[in-house]
């Protein structure tokens, strides 16, 4: 028999070519004569014979279509990359095929080339492109995927359109409380699409695209720390949000896959002075996050940028509405006593997030005071002021380690 991954001759339950055990009961083959026929302006039908449902996407149409038969009209003629998902249970198969479409106004070549290594022959397009009945099948080598492909695979066969643009989502990227988020293509850039899960949270997108506007209505360096809004939408009575990429990691993953012990403390204090800066801008409009934490803190270790995002829970200094969200142990004390937010609660949410980027990593004793400060119970007792901070972050940094200088930010097993 074959290997269903690689289509290598196997003896055995391993494949001895590239070691996938043989544990797929079926086989996937698709009709190469109906591809023959495959002119652009003209219905064409992809076939397959599978014991389990085959789910197709292909850059001939959109959307995700589900077969055996999936039945299109291609726009343009030219090379068409066809993807396709087999689930078996638990486990999931992906393939790819790459078909020709002939023109319209010409007889044409087309050709289908199974899993992107053995070519069928070409033969010459009919005029009237009938579709054969009985088939010419031939097989197409699966390969095994991780659960976390298979879903990419769904989400980037979804589309969204606004007004604006079309944007195609490629790959979640996080799941919060309220929203997940998604990378997404729209002409060539990579951009980040944030969808509400609950239509009845979609006021939280709404108040966060308000936020934003005002953050970046005044220009000023800060703004490079805040996502920049590009587009809204509503998609099925859900809210959404069309965000410029943060192209970084969050402190939560770069603690879990990166640092398991923490992060050097030379690092944490630049991470907290762009922190200090964007919410010293913040509040200076009279607004607080009202909900920082490991995963809102997004940093790129190439330049050390330092991205503040999930703005959605934000709130107004000593609104009397209080706190929108109370995230332990994040959170101040405060919020569980639903008394009015002021800036050094947020202050208080920005030293537990650096103890936790800190780990048990070495920290100078005054550096330790210094984000001890943050953490009081008391907000009366906490530093009040986030420009001011900054300002003695800098002077504690130089008393520490003198003239400062820029260190890489090297992530263990990856080039800066």
């Amino acid at each position: 028999m074959t290997c269903w991954s690689c289509a290598e001759e196997v003896q055995g339950p391993f494949c001895g070519h590239c070691g996938q055990a043989q544990d797929a009961d079926f086989a996937l083959r698709v009709d190469t004569a109906s591809v023959k026929h495959f002119k652009a302006g003209h219905r064409c039908l992809l076939r397959f014979q599978c014991p389990h449902t085959v789910l197709v996407r292909s850059s001939a149409f959109g959307g995700l279509r589900e077969g055996p038969d999936v039945d299109f009209v291609p726009a343009t003629a030219g090379q068409h990359e066809v993807e396709l998902l087999v689930q078996q249970g638990a486990a999931s198969f992906r393939a790819e095929l790459r078909v020709v479409v002939a023109t319209e106004t010409q007889v044409a070549h087309a050709h289908i080339e199974i899993g992107r290594v053995g070519i069928v022959e070409n033969v010459v397009v009919g005029s009237r492109g009938d579709l054969l009945q009985d088939g010419d099948w031939a097989g197409v080598p699966l390969r095994r995927v991780s659960q976390e492909e298979a879903e990419r695979f769904h989400v980037a066969a979804t589309s969204i359109t606004t007004r604006k643009a079309e944007y195609r989502l490629l790959r979640r990227l996080a799941q919060g409380d309220f929203c997940t988020l998604y990378e997404a293509s729209e002409g060539g850039r990579r951009v980040c699409v944030k969808l509400v899960d609950d239509p009845a949270d979609s006021d939280l997108l709404q108040e966060e695209a308000r936020v934003l506007r005002l953050l970046h209505g005044t220009a000023a360096p800060q703004t490079r720390h805040i996502p920049v809004l590009l587009d809204q939408f509503a998609s099925e009575g859900r809210a959404g949000l069309v965000l410029q990429l943060c192209d970084g990691v969050d402190l939560r993953t770069l603690r879990a896959h990166h640092f398991p012990k923490g992060i050097d403390q030379r690092h944490v204090v630049w991470m907290m002075r762009r922190c200090l800066s964007t919410l010293g801008h913040a509040h200076a409009k009279g607004l607080l996050h009202g909900n920082i934490a490991p995963e809102h803190l997004v940093v790129r270790p190439g330049d050390h940028n330092v991205w503040l995002v999930d703005w959605c829970t934000s709130v107004m200094a000593r609104d009397e509405a209080g706190f929108r969200v109370d995230n332990p142990p994040w959170s101040p004390p405060e919020v569980k006593a639903r008394k009015p937010p002021l800036p050094s609660s947020d202050l208080f949410s920005l030293g537990r997030t650096m103890r936790f980027a800190l780990g048990e990593q070495p920290v100078d004793e005054r550096f330790d005071r210094f984000i001890a400060w943050f953490e009081r119970d008391s907000p009366r007792q906490r530093p009040q002021d986030a420009w001011e901070l900054y300002r003695k972050l800098d002077e504690l940094r130089a008393l520490i380690w003198g003239k400062h200088r820029f260190i890489q930010f090297v992530l263990p097993g990856l080039s800066s």
